[in-house]
């Protein structure tokens, strides 16, 4: 509009008098200093409309705050065809689609095109009740080593994603077995109109039979109670802002609490520092995230970083509990050739050292910290660092199959990919151990590498088979079920 109200100025200009021509000028002038220098460029687009075909149940606002662009906004040509790769990108990292397709008509106007963006997606199935068996082990690895059926958890499990269209997600828990938990969690990730602001409670209470009650030669040992060695409960409020597509940042308050039976305080004395068998402490948990990556389950290629903040307990009821630490994760991902990828991560974390409680002194072995070729070992300390390098290979490429007689699309229709990696990781935990316990990882590097493959396919599923060697020369065949890096 802008421009064509400065156009039509200078078809006058001709006829109008000197004061009149000088008034023009000045207001010519005016108007193209206000112009972006982006929009006098050729062969602009100016996106004229957005449509969204088959997104039955998200909501069309969910999809538009996901979009680097919005109707009427001018996209320089030369980006153009990378900003609508990006805008795939940010819509299947929300995780609500298995597919999303982008299709683009130009009308040219002039020195600009206007263009008719339509996505089509394939929304995921959103609704997962699902009967629980799990092992109670740290990792599939840890339990297949001794392969005892008798350490497993069963019950129901109920996962609702995207419940009102909105990216709403409940988790509803009803384990039992060896180790019991029954919980609810609710996260509303917008409540505002800009959706920038959201919020989530949780709470629930869990009770375990069978514990890792101390570390000896670098493992867990494990003692079983049928009447329960650790009952506890939890509550929490969430606090979630996303201010843009890639910086978010989380808030958790909450309370826990935990009682502890008289025969877990006498096989270890130090699983719980403080006076008599309860403790309860208030919480608090932040994470401030910056998130680039193409894939989020299974990225080659941008870069991750986060920072988090966690106080456990203030010194209340006596100094029984007071743990804090600090925490930051980066990974950087890139393509180097035609199907070859590389990746590396940093992870460390500092921590107080004011509260000796067992059971708040873990280091690596726990999640997903822990050097490959290591999975059989905890290495228990406070501070602790990390690196992890890989290079991979596209042995098959990400394909896309339809299998005919599965009836809906969002199960019929899927993607599958395999890479062939190598790997190298090196760990260092800080030792902070009271007691000798023959623990002679900590205040050690710790150095495994190895090869592997990696099997991707939807519903962001991963499966690692890989071989690695540790520095004390072991090596082992270990399966996760989760990326790398």
């Amino acid at each position: 509009m802008i421009r064509a109200t400065a156009q039509a100025l200078l078809v006058g200009f001709s006829g109008a008098r000197w004061p009149g021509r000088l008034a023009t000028v000045l207001f010519i002038a005016i108007l193209l200093t206000i112009i972006p220098a982006e929009a006098l460029c050729d062969n602009d687009v100016v996106v004229s409309k957005i449509t969204c075909h088959n997104s039955k149940i998200t909501k069309r606002s969910i999809i538009l705050r996901e979009l680097p662009f919005r109707e009427g906004d001018t996209i320089r040509g030369a980006s153009f065809s990378q900003i609508m790769g990006q805008s795939v990108e940010n819509l299947l990292n929300t995780a609500l689609f298995n597919f999303v397709t982008v299709d683009t008509s130009f009308v040219s106007k002039g020195r600009y095109r206007l263009a008719n963006i339509t996505y089509s997606f394939v929304e995921r199935w959103y609704i997962w009740p699902a009967p629980i068996l799990e092992i109670s082990d740290r990792n599939f690895n840890v339990w297949y080593e001794k392969r005892d059926f008798t350490r497993l958890n069963y019950g129901a499990h109920l996962v609702w994603n995207n419940v009102t269209g909105r990216m709403e997600n409940l988790d509803l828990m009803l384990r039992s077995g060896k180790n019991q938990q029954y919980s609810l969690l609710l996260d509303v990730p917008y409540l505002d109109e800009e959706k920038r602001l959201g919020a989530g409670i949780e709470a629930g209470f869990t009770r375990n039979r069978e514990v890792g009650y101390i570390t000896e030669n670098d493992k867990l040992r494990y003692d079983f109670n049928s009447n329960f060695q650790v009952k506890g409960w939890f509550a929490a409020l969430h606090l979630l802002y996303r201010g843009s597509i890639h910086y978010s940042h989380m808030l958790d308050v909450g309370y826990q609490e935990f009682t502890f039976s008289d025969s877990l305080l006498k096989l270890n004395p130090q699983y719980f520092s403080g006076d008599g068998t309860r403790c309860g402490y208030p919480s608090f948990y932040y994470k401030f995230k910056a998130d680039f990556r193409d894939a989020k389950y299974y990225p080659l290629t941008g870069w991750y970083a986060d920072a988090e903040i966690s106080q456990a307990g203030f010194g209340t009821e006596g100094g029984t509990i007071h743990d804090g630490w600090i925490k930051t994760t980066s990974r950087i991902y890139w393509q180097l050739a035609k199907r070859w990828y590389a990746g590396a991560s940093l992870v460390a974390r500092l921590s107080t050292v004011s509260d000796n409680s067992y059971f708040m002194n873990t280091a690596l072995g726990y999640n997903r910290d822990f050097v490959r070729g290591y999975e059989y070992y905890v290495v228990d300390g406070t501070h602790f660092g990390v690196i992890k390098t890989s290079l991979k290979f596209a042995l098959l490429p990400e394909l896309n199959m339809r299998i005919r007689f599965i009836p809906t699309e969002k199960f019929s229709l899927v993607h599958y990919a395999a890479y062939l990696t190598w790997f190298g990781d090196a760990g260092y935990v800080v030792k902070n151990e009271p007691v000798d316990h023959h623990n002679l990882l900590p205040g050690t590097w710790l150095l495994g590498s190895g090869f592997g493959l990696d099997l991707v396919t939807y519903y962001d599923k991963v499966m690692r088979i890989e071989v690695a060697m540790n520095r004390k020369g072991e090596a082992g065949i270990y399966i996760h079920l989760i990326a790398g890096l």
